[in-house]
């Protein structure tokens, strides 16, 4: 990997500012300008932002094939979706009371109680760890040196589960070294940063971390810094507080770890533990598998037990596997029709046949030569062989599917490759063995960004995010800046969707967030402050929520008219990762009481609550089996207080802020009318409009009771809850 790829300073601060200046085909546009309330309160239902901002989180299936599903915890292992069922009152009332948020420069987040679940249930402790942790009990300071993927992560936040069992907190990983240095930690917490910068990384200084180390010690807090072994470190400077991580725990342990993880049922345990003594899995063993590699492997045997895939077929969905059958079909595929057609089906594997076979012709014709002066082009045969032959010998089929077109679903034609590990293998195949095809490749690529259809433009940014895991410099420059500072919003999604890939690996993420941060604070380009609101609301944010409702409240001080469509449904999309994962519940509602709370800008105190109110009204959680859909404010109010409190908060900010009255009362009265539809909602409606009206002024209460007056009295309605609350604020 080049220096271009690993560096995140001064050249990426350099090359976008240059960007950002002077946008290209900027089209005359003005600047941003003083905007009102008023114009704020017309803009918030943006549908075309709506639909492409929910594209970004419809693209995750898409782009799951590139992320490695162990580190991306419950939104891709096993079948885990944003979408999913609701989880419970208990993981509630855990998420609500370690909620934390930070709007400062230094972001911090809480690490999410199913990652930490898991790492006690899996890890094994390799030979290193014992130093590890006695150097961590002793200093306060821990500083994990070694290559990416050999479990430093892992490591991490097992020692400090160790050390304080519940609160464990994930700095920046772009921090940079005097916030670090100034740092001052909560008592009795522990903190964890993984793949420091690589330029903060190679500046850390001995003094510094004594006293850094002392500082810690003083609160009996600890923390643990992750650092990539291509960070130059003097083990004779750091020794008091370096750990060189090289050795990896015992395969056949760590496998039957995991298989308990996968596997609860006995039966389905120990014939998973059959599989893993079968010659095949053992071969496997043998070749020092990475943790994540062992997570992957016991997954793979977890869904052949269950049926969902033969023994054989699940290996083959192995990476190291799957990398070694690219090869050997290149080796027997000379072609260049067959390796562009290969090459194509590993981008647009799911999506449209015909759009596959015109992007392989389109690739065909950048890598040609044009034919010289009187030299006739040749054109292929149009009967030259078979689509079956020639879809079966690139190891792939034909399924009958579905893609959204401009008035619908319309049926077509799929094609998909019969490996789906593929994807990536032939992408990482091609880039490392084939470097003149680079050019052309991103070339081809740059052009999708700006596709009809999503299912072909989402799978395009999806390759370019795992390229540029290769070299994130290089795809930088040439995709990910044009697209993301293009005048077209679709451009800017697919940008937003392919930085969501590199930001789930340790390595890659402090570059994503040095330069997601950094747009995020212009006021002079607001095309790449809008990719990076829509990347906060995809993939990036799932990853990194704290940091990105940080930045996302750093764009609404822009005040800029153009990017309230998309701060307010990357919010929502945040908001709605809690039916996974409930810590995005109180992390969203921590950060909205956060902004609404600025006395000093009252435009961000309106968007903030504008934003709340389109929670309020259109987020939906399923209440029970038969249940149907309830609101989800609604129902984190009769769940638990600490989320009735917030919610509380927030509603009396709408309700006395001028802007927003009217959309509150319209939301109030949305709820009332579900009441009566809905008689189960009627207690939580009742709690909340009772505590707005005891905690709030005489003013306040009177208002209430008014509009619950007028609802309960409409001639043409008459909510009959409206008059019970009425009736039980004035009992006679």
């Amino acid at each position: 990997m080049s220096d271009e790829s690993v560096n995140n300073g001064q050249d990426i601060l350099q090359e976008t500012t240059a960007a950002d200046a002077t946008p290209e085909d900027d089209g005359g546009e003005a600047p941003s300008r003083p905007v009102s309330a008023q114009e704020l309160v017309q803009e918030i239902g943006d549908k075309d932002t709506a639909r492409i901002i929910s594209e970004l989180l419809r693209g995750q299936e898409i782009a799951s094939v590139y992320i490695d599903a162990r580190s991306g915890g419950v939104f891709f292992g096993g079948e885990a979706r944003v979408t999913g069922d609701v989880t419970g009152r208990s993981n509630l009332k855990r998420a609500a009371s370690r909620a934390r948020v930070t709007l400062g420069e230094m972001a911090i987040g809480q690490v999410l109680a199913d990652d930490l679940r898991k790492t006690r249930v899996v890890y094994v402790k390799p030979a290193a760890y014992a130093q590890a942790r006695q150097v961590l009990a002793e200093r306060h300071v821990l500083l994990l040196w070694g290559q990416a993927h050999w479990g430093k992560w892992t490591t991490a936040l097992h020692l400090l589960s160790t050390l304080q069992a519940d609160d464990i907190l994930e700095i920046n990983p772009d921090v940079g070294l005097d916030e670090l240095y100034a740092f001052n930690p909560e008592p009795r917490c522990a903190y964890v940063i993984d793949t420091l910068a690589h330029e903060s990384s190679e500046a850390l200084s001995a003094f510094a971390l004594n006293r850094l180390s002392e500082r810690f010690r003083k609160q009996q807090s600890y923390i643990v810094i992750t650092v990539d072994s291509r960070a130059s470190l003097s083990k004779e400077a750091f020794g008091d507080y370096l750990v060189t991580w090289r050795d990896l725990p015992p395969s056949v342990g760590l496998l039957e770890k995991h298989l308990s993880w996968y596997l609860l049922e006995k039966d389905l345990l120990a014939r998973a533990r059959e599989l893993g003594q079968t010659d095949e899995v053992k071969e496997l063993l043998c070749n020092h598998l990475l943790p994540g590699e062992i997570d992957r492997l016991a997954e793979l045997l977890a869904e052949a037990v269950r049926g969902e895939l033969q023994l054989a077929e699940a290996l083959t969905r192995f990476e190291a596997r799957a990398r070694q059958q690219v090869e050997a079909w290149f080796e027997t595929h000379t072609k260049l029709e067959e390796r562009t057609f290969m090459l194509s089906l590993a981008v647009f594997s799911g999506a449209n046949y015909q759009a596959a076979i015109e992007a392989d012709e389109h690739l065909q014709s950048l890598i040609k030569p044009p034919p010289s002066e009187g030299e006739s082009r040749i054109v292929p045969p149009v009967f030259g062989g078979t689509r079956s032959q020639r879809v079966r010998e690139a190891s792939s089929h034909i399924i009958q599917g579905y893609e959204e077109a401009e008035f619908g679903r319309s049926p077509v034609e799929i094609v998909v490759l019969d490996n789906p590990t593929f994807q990536p293998a032939v992408l990482h195949y091609v880039w490392h063995e084939y470097d003149r095809l680079r050019r052309f490749l991103t070339e081809w690529l740059l052009e999708f960004g700006l596709y009809p259809s999503f299912d072909v433009r989402a799978r395009a940014a999806a390759a370019i995010g795992e390229l540029s895991k290769y070299n994130f410099g290089y795809i930088r420059k040439e995709v990910l800046l044009p697209w993301a500072n293009h005048q077209n919003s679709q451009a800017r999604a697919s940008a937003a969707l392919a930085l969501g890939i590199p930001a789930w690996e340790g390595e890659f993420a402090p570059q994503v967030l040095g330069l997601l941060h950094h747009w995020s604070t212009l006021r002079n380009n607001w095309r790449l402050s809008w990719t990076a609101a829509a990347a906060y609301g995809g993939l990036v944010g799932l990853r990194f929520p704290d940091m990105a409702l940080r930045d996302l409240y750093n764009i609404a001080q822009g005040e800029d008219l153009r990017l309230l469509g998309v701060l307010n449904q990357s919010v929502a999309n945040l908001f709605q990762a809690g039916r996974t994962a409930p810590d995005y519940y109180i992390k969203v509602l921590e950060a909205l009481v956060g902004w609404t709370a600025n006395s000093k800008s009252k435009i961000v105190t309106v968007i903030g609550l504008l934003i709340f109110l389109e929670l309020a009204r259109r987020a939906k959680v399923e209440a029970d089996p038969e249940g149907g859909m309830w609101p989800t404010m609604l129902w984190l109010v009769r769940e638990d207080e600490e989320y009735q409190d917030r919610v509380i908060s927030l509603w009396k900010r709408a309700l006395n802020t001028k802007s927003s009255r009217k959309l509150a009362l319209e939301a109030l009265h949305h709820w009332i009318r579900m009441v009566d539809e809905d008689t189960r909602l009627y207690s939580s409606v009742e709690q909340l409009v009772i505590a707005l009206t005891t905690q709030g002024t005489a003013r306040e209460r009177d208002r209430l009771c008014f509009y619950l007056d007028r609802w309960a009295s409409d001639p043409a309605e008459g909510f009959r809850s409206a008059a019970r609350i009425l009736a039980k604020l004035n009992p006679s």
